[in-house]
């Protein structure tokens, strides 16, 4: 692939890691609506502090897989 590609797919995971980053912190602040809502939910209402540490784990995780795909795929279009 040319070095275009390689351009593109670090620019798309960038901005979707940004995107996702920003969704989460908007939910948590205000309680906006998706996963960062039931993250204010859970510390804020319910008090179920287990359900927030799975929650903050499950979204490193994610962001952890998201650099593994990233890294991969870039490795793949320099070559």
């Amino acid at each position: 692939m040319t070095g275009h590609s390689a351009s593109y797919f670090s620019w798309t995971f960038i901005r979707f890691e940004i995107n996702f980053a920003d969704a989460i912190a908007v939910g948590a602040a205000a309680g906006a609506g998706g996963i960062g809502y039931q993250l204010f939910m859970s510390s804020s209402f319910y008090f179920n502090f287990h359900e927030v540490g799975v929650m903050v784990y499950m979204i490193l995780a994610f962001a952890l897989v998201l650099e593994i795909i990233s890294y991969r795929l870039r490795s793949v279009t320099d070559q």
